[in-house]
């Protein structure tokens, strides 16, 4: 079909459908070289530019910055005949593609743009009677080029000065009559040009393409079909998503019509074992589904069955099984109502979700490597937090098991608690009763995923799950440990608002079973001895867990928590990643036992007190130790803090002084650091280990009263 050119106005067609033929020469004389420049010397400053060498390439862009503030259209000059140099060495090429790149930021520059204003870089002014021959200049420069690269980061400038050219009320139609000779295009390299064309005007300039938005789809629905080769088709994908996208109008019904022969390309790419291809369609199929769901819906049937298919064909990548997934929870977080109509999916989707968690390796050397993140709250934080961190999955895992995890939570929350509830409840039920560990452990990761977007249906049948969850804190494999531990720590956060908390009603289940991963038993699996230590931290909330839940349980825990910091649970020393979290959990439960703690206190401040003066490793000690014996210094100053706090003045106040004593000169060191560059250098190690002190610096203030000063 024709495009729609009439608001064209009277500037001359210079260009016309020349754009896959031959280039204009209309521009040549214009921007014939000359001024302070000659041309092996402003492709040596387009080199320097790119050099890795600081100081070559600083003096480079002080040049070029020099040369535009005094003369920015004798660089837009030599800019533009760089683009007409047509040589294949490797230097040519990256000229060419230096000055596309900085001819559409001179532009920007011109036209006072965003990147301009967030760069502070000064605006330049262009004589207005550049424009024109701008326009013919780029438009020839990008049909001749041979190097695609270069081609595209031509479409890129042309697609930044069109968009300038709509909001000054100017018009182009060389450009639009470029595009809508598109189907006469001689061969598919040069389809493939005026398709990335098109996907760049509808990023960059979409009102350009607004009056014409459906015209152009159906041209480019042309070239989805099986006839043409993988690498059209997938351009043409690139562009109709494009324009769908980001091009305003109401063109989605066109679209929808292209679907079939987007889908065909999709499988045209699996059946040719194609799969970066078949990736780039499926990235364009979600990013659909997450701006313009509805000109999906009515294909939901066909998208799942061809999805599902994807998601289950184990010979596949495990990238593009995830990116198929993607899809799916991205069309169902936009159409709801649409998936939960179409029954089958929830059954076919849910159970499949199970599956992939049981997608883990059985790794040798899994319990003794430690967790980059364990799911738990920041301990720096309120005590006793009972926040979990964002974090879907228990453990890091395959990448598979990991989509699954993360499918699994936000599926909960968009289709809804009760139709989740009904297809996955009986599924993770049974995953439970199964004899393989795998099968367990899916289980208990599922029901904690699902804990915080269903528990209205879910907490009547904490009678039951509850203390099923914890028996399998007893079963022979610690990845299965792992899970129940996890799971319990979860439910007393997302079961932790209603009177009586979930501590009060289960207490003699859940402190037990987490209590004895502490154990010798567990000496060869360390992170599940971490792991046990930091659901502690959130399971002794003050505000959730009472004194009176906790009493009879304190002692043991303290002491399999003081075996572990004084290296008596097991033939090795404990680790000290393991220690960090087991010294806050001394904290958080003698912040729930408050005043109780006096016990257990002599039988913890000497180790405390000897961690507070702690110097951490300098000179040439490894980044990661430095690291860890910092963490181990701020955590041994947030439990001293806490328990200072819980006991009170009476008890610790010698104590608290004496710690105080110790931290002064940290504090000066700390205030220098922050007022020099070696705050710079520190960067996130530094502030994680001064909030520590800060915060435990005021916890003993509170404690000392009036003797603070």
């Amino acid at each position: 079909p024709s495009l729609d050119i009439s608001f064209a106005g009277d500037l001359s067609s210079r260009v016309a459908l020349r754009t896959f033929t031959q280039p204009s020469t209309c521009a040549g004389s214009y921007f014939a070289r000359g001024g302070a420049m000659a041309s092996e010397a402003f492709s040596r400053l387009l080199l320097a530019l790119l050099s890795n060498r600081n100081d070559e390439r600083r003096q480079a862009e002080h040049t070029l910055e020099q040369h535009l503030r005094s003369d920015p259209a004798m660089v837009v000059k030599e800019l533009a005949q760089t683009l007409r140099q047509r040589g294949h060495s490797a230097e040519a090429i990256t000229c060419r593609m230096q000055a596309a790149v900085l001819l559409r930021i001179v532009l920007d520059r011109s036209f006072g743009g965003l990147t301009a204003r967030i760069r502070g870089a000064p605006s330049i002014q262009l004589p207005a009677e550049m424009r024109p021959h701008l326009k013919v200049l780029l438009l020839d420069s990008w049909a001749s080029e041979p190097e695609r690269v270069v081609q595209r980061k031509v479409a890129h400038t042309i697609a930044k000065l069109a968009n300038q050219v709509v909001t000054d009320g100017e018009s182009w139609p060389e450009l639009l009559q470029a595009l809508s000779a598109l189907p006469s295009a001689p061969g598919p390299a040069e389809a493939v040009a005026g398709l990335d064309l098109v996907e760049r005007l509808a990023e960059f300039a979409p009102d350009c393409l607004s009056a014409n938005a459906e015209a152009l789809l159906e041209i480019v629905g042309n070239f989805l079909w099986p006839q043409n080769p993988g690498g059209l088709r997938l351009a043409a994908v690139k562009a109709a998503t494009a324009i769908i996208t980001e091009v305003e109008g109401g063109h989605e019904g066109v679209y929808a019509k292209l679907l079939p022969g987007v889908m065909c390309s999709l499988e045209g790419a699996l059946n040719q074992e194609d799969e970066a291809t078949a990736n780039d369609v499926l990235e364009a199929l979600t990013k659909i589904a997450h701006e313009k769901p509805k000109v999906l819906r009515e294909a939901v049937e066909s998208l799942s069955h061809a999805m599902l298919l994807i998601v289950r064909r184990e010979a596949l990548e495990e990238s593009t099984r995830i990116l198929a997934l993607e899809f799916m929870c991205t069309f169902c977080e936009g159409s709801a109502l649409a998936v939960r109509n179409c029954g089958w999916l929830t059954e076919a989707l849910l159970p499949l979700l199970l599956d992939f968690l049981c997608s883990v390796d059985d790794e040798d050397d899994w319990a003794t490597q430690p967790e980059q993140s364990i799911g738990m709250a920041s301990e720096s934080e309120a005590v006793g937090s009972s926040q979990l961190s964002s974090m879907q999955n228990v453990e890091a895992e395959d990448e598979l098991c990991d989509a699954a995890a993360l499918a699994l939570d936000r599926l909960s929350r968009c289709l809804g608690a009760k139709e989740v509830i009904r297809v996955a409840k009986p599924v993770f039920e049974e995953f439970l009763q199964r004899d393989c560990w795998r099968s367990r452990r899916a289980g208990i990761i599922s029901l904690s995923l699902l804990g915080e977007p269903c528990k209205e249906h879910l907490e009547p049948c904490l009678y039951r799950l509850l203390p099923l969850v914890a028996s399998h804190c007893e079963h022979p494999h610690p990845r299965v440990r792992y899970a129940a531990v996890h799971a319990l720590a979860r439910m007393t956060v997302d079961y932790g608002s209603k009177t009586p908390t979930i501590q009060e009603r289960f207490g003699d289940v859940i402190f037990p079973a987490v209590a004895k991963q502490l154990t010798l038993a567990n000496a060869e699996v360390p992170r599940l001895q971490s792991l046990a230590a930091a659901a502690l931290i959130n399971i002794c909330s003050p505000r959730q867990c009472p004194v009176d839940v906790l009493r009879p349980h304190a002692q043991e825990i303290l002491e399999l928590l003081w075996c572990l910091l004084h290296d008596q649970c097991g033939p090795v020393e404990t680790p000290i990643w393991v220690k960090h979290h087991c010294i806050t959990a001394v904290g958080c439960v003698a912040s729930c036992l408050g005043s109780e703690f006096e016990h257990f206190y002599n039988c913890f401040t000497p180790l405390l007190k000897e961690l507070l003066q702690l110097s951490p490793p300098v000179g040439g000690a490894r980044m990661d130790r430095v690291f860890h014996m910092q963490l181990l210094h701020g955590k041994a100053c947030e439990a001293f803090g806490l328990i200072c706090e819980a006991v009170g003045r009476n008890v610790a106040g010698q104590d608290a002084d004496d710690a105080l004593t110790i931290l002064h000169p940290m504090l000066h060191r700390m205030r220098r650091r922050m007022m020099s560059a070696e705050a710079e250098q520190g960067g996130l190690f530094d502030e994680q280990h001064d909030s520590y002190i800060l915060t435990s610096v005021a916890r003993l203030g509170k404690v000392l009263g009036s003797d603070f000063n």
